[in-house]
């Protein structure tokens, strides 16, 4: 039974880090995502965090609000060709209509450095 549970729990570890990863340092934070949105607030961020995103066809309008106390935050945006999208550094208020002419998968970074401060980026319908 111990060996199943083990399997279980690192199958889904293996599997929810497919579509998502951090690796660096964080502390004294939050961090939520949603389908639409993620929201990361920390003293410190120093690494990268990634995530695909999927977008069906039609034009999005992407949001970015920060607020940086210490150090940078960059926000990258690729689409499946790995052209960017985004490349924004501590962006107070950012926002960008991006069509998308079929179903796709776009790649999500948000790099810290030495970061603290906090940061919401949306997605959603035109």
């Amino acid at each position: 039974m111990k060996k199943l549970i083990m399997f279980l729990i690192m199958a889904s570890l293996l599997i929810s880090g497919c579509s998502k990863s951090f690796s660096g340092t964080r502390e004294n934070g939050t961090f939520e995502q949603n389908d639409d949105s993620i929201f990361l607030r920390h003293s410190l961020m120093d690494g990268e965090y990634s995530k695909k995103i999927k977008l069906d066809e039609g034009e999005y309008r992407i949001k970015i609000n920060s607020k940086s106390d210490k150090g940078k935050i960059k926000i990258i945006v690729k689409d499946k060709a790995g052209e960017e999208v985004i490349n924004e550094e501590n962006p107070e208020k950012f926002e960008k209509i991006v069509k998308v002419d079929k179903s796709s998968e776009f790649d999500v970074e948000i790099i810290g450095e030495d970061h603290g401060g906090v940061l919401e980026l949306y997605w959603n319908i035109k």
